[in-house]
């Protein structure tokens, strides 16, 4: 029988049947085998006297302390010596030195750190071997925990090492897919080409309307993303030039238009000189009204939670990133399938709420933290100086009941 854990206190459990399969400082990648022979020649012990060596020399990571000044090889003498922990404190009184009325003085520790390291071994269990078998791997359940544990990149090695080959695109918590898991080309296009892709599909996207992403350099648009559910395009970022009429055109008109986190959006496309109208979705706040516990979540997990994909996403820690991000086109079209995901699964009632409050007041909240707050300065200073005049003994005359000074 192997038993995996990096807890040594497992130790305990080698015997002739039973090997400890520990990990290394580079993780389960690389496991040492601990069997009989193994524990000795490491610890210089048998495996069920390890116990007593940790309870004298005490374990930091269990936060239990040990005898002061007592190492690994001053308990391994001792044990060897007396024999458990119990002959060890019986013959206390023969030990000299410092580390012998530390013993004496401190023996308290070693009885409590052997008490809480020791295992049970004869728990009364309601399964057998044959009801741990391994089973067939049941994926909607497994989709289910791995997304709300948010275990993203481990789904597919998962899935491989049990057999099942690539994962479905079944998607996780509930949410529904499209079916069009494999992104469309993404084409560059300004002036009467953009027009003219806009104006073709303004009938056809009326209901299903269009997904919007937007690339930021250098605290700078860069590009714009516009995607349907069948095709995507970008468009460089930019004002005030007659290539781009047709796109601040379209942007201020009444067209659906879905974001993730809508409001930075449309603060960056005001900074080029767009002015934007008819959102109709924000996965970011649609997602947050889906599960209110999970505020803000990035568009990578929306993904993954609602459709059962993976959105490829640089690792910023990286000078040269491993994974490409993806383009900005495609994001856009990332994002309108998973509004739609999200809309068609949350209930009425956070659909009047989505609709009727929570859209109409992302233009609004973005213009008050672009232009700020209107005050009055003088109203607001003569406020302050009555209220610095208050005597600080006021709510002294306060009465308790009636509130009134």
């Amino acid at each position: 029988m192997y038993v995996v854990s990096g807890d040594r206190d497992a130790i305990q459990l080698v015997n002739d049947d039973v090997t400890l399969l520990y990990p290394s400082v580079r993780g389960v990648s690389e496991l040492t085998r601990y069997d009989r022979d193994k524990v000795y020649e490491r610890y210089g012990i048998e495996p069920h006297q390890y116990p007593d060596i940790a309870a004298l020399v005490g374990e930091t990571s269990d936060n239990l302390i040990g005898i002061d000044k007592v190492g690994e090889k001053t308990a391994v003498k001792w044990v060897t010596q007396y024999g458990l922990l119990e002959g060890v404190l019986e013959h206390a009184d023969e030990i000299k030195g410092v580390v012998g009325n530390n013993l004496r003085e401190q023996q308290d520790r070693a009885v409590r750190n052997r008490r809480l390291n020791r295992l049970v071994t004869d728990v009364e269990l309601p399964v057998g071997p044959a009801d741990v078998a391994l089973r067939p791997l049941d994926e909607t359940a497994v989709r289910e925990l791995f997304a709300k544990l948010q275990f993203r990149t481990l789904l597919d090695r998962v899935f491989k090492v049990a057999g099942s080959g690539e994962p479905s695109e079944q998607p996780a918590e509930g949410g529904v897919t499209d079916g069009a898991a494999t992104p469309p080309s993404v084409k560059t296009l300004i002036d009467e080409e953009l027009g003219y892709w806009l104006e073709r599909r303004n009938a056809s996207e009326a209901a299903n309307g269009y997904g919007v992403a937007v690339e930021v350099i250098d605290g700078r648009l860069s590009t714009i993303g516009i995607a349907t559910h069948d095709d995507a395009v970008q468009v460089p970022g930019g004002s005030g030039a007659k290539d781009y009429e047709q796109l601040s055109a379209w942007f201020a008109s009444d067209a659906p238009k879905h974001f993730h986190d809508a409001k930075t959006a449309i603060k960056v496309l005001a900074t080029a000189g767009f002015v934007v109208n008819g959102i109709a979705g924000d996965a970011r706040i649609t997602g947050w009204l889906a599960q209110p516990g999970k505020q803000g979540q990035p568009l990578a997990d929306l993904v993954y939670q609602e459709l059962g994909e993976e959105l490829p996403t640089a690792d910023p820690n990286q000078l040269v990133p491993e994974t490409d991000p993806v383009n900005v086109g495609v994001h856009a079209w990332f994002v309108l399938r998973v509004t739609t995901a999200l809309r068609a699964r949350i209930d009425e009632s956070s659909l009047k709420v989505l609709d009727d409050i929570e859209l109409p007041l992302v233009s609004v909240l973005a213009s008050m933290e672009t232009i700020g707050v209107g005050i009055d300065r003088p109203v607001l200073t003569g406020l302050s100086k009555e209220l610095g005049s208050v005597p600080p003994t006021w709510r002294s005359t306060r009465s308790p009941r009636s509130g009134t000074r």
